[in-house]
């Protein structure tokens, strides 16, 4: 069993640890696909559910599960669910469906091999109740433990791919995923980089911290991909 494999198993675990009720809306936690690894990693926060309308590759490669779309991931029909199969879906939404896109095209401007990574696995479209229900207390304070070990398994995986570069495209993840590798937003700005440092057990790499890229203008995604073109030349000519 292999790294991605085991993170996979281990968030089953986590789900069936958590004894949740067969008529709760609960679902299946997200199951990840081989990944490139050693260049560039994009970093979300959560997992979406979209629409069945934007989730119509769905149609040809798996019918059935289409047609009962989104019931098949819920935790209540796991006896179903096959973590292969879900894997083989993330691998390719990632090419069909829409909020990859702008991933694609970062990735195609810089030439570059890239992997994607939620910080959580938990799946919800609704992100301001997402982020209001993984804290103790009110935002920005102590996780709760079930997120916590979703994290954990998360920044284990982000470690095993190696990545060069780390582009955070999430405000909330920008402030988790800094506060989790101990990350100091003012003295480890590298400003010959433009981004910041990080070690990722003892693995060097830099961490592009960004908010989400559907919510800039045009001119707003230009000068991400100008500043990212210069962080990622640096970061090849520092890094072997």
């Amino acid at each position: 069993m292999n790294a991605i494999e085991s993170i996979n198993k281990a968030v089953i675990d986590l789900w069936e640890s958590q004894n949740f009720e067969n008529n709760a809306e609960v679902y299946m936690p997200s199951q990840y696909p081989e990944m490139d690894n050693g260049e560039l990693l994009f970093v979300g926060l959560n997992p979406a559910l979209p629409r069945k309308n934007k989730v119509r590759f769905l149609e040809q490669r798996f019918p059935a599960i289409y047609e009962s779309y989104p019931d098949y991931f819920l935790w209540r029909n796991r006896q179903n669910f096959k973590m292969e199969i879900a894997a083989e879906i993330e691998s390719c939404a990632r090419g069909e469906y829409s909020y990859y896109d702008e991933f694609n095209e970062i990735k195609e401007f810089l030439e570059a091999n890239a992997s994607y990574v939620d910080l959580f696995f938990w799946r919800q479209t609704d992100q301001d109740g997402f982020i209001d229900q993984i804290y103790t207390g009110t935002r920005n304070t102590k996780l709760k433990d079930f997120e916590a070990g979703q994290l954990k398994l998360s920044v284990e995986l982000i470690s095993s791919l190696q990545p060069k570069l780390i582009l955070v495209a999430n405000a909330e993840a920008s402030r988790i995923l800094a506060r989790e590798l101990n990350v100091d937003l003012e003295k480890d700005f590298d400003d010959d980089f433009g981004c910041h440092k990080a070690s990722l057990n003892g693995h060097k790499c830099y961490v592009y911290f960004s908010s989400v890229f559907t919510y800039m203008g045009r001119p707003a995604r230009q000068r991400l991909k100008w500043h990212l073109a210069k962080c990622w030349k640096a970061v090849n000519g520092q890094i072997s």
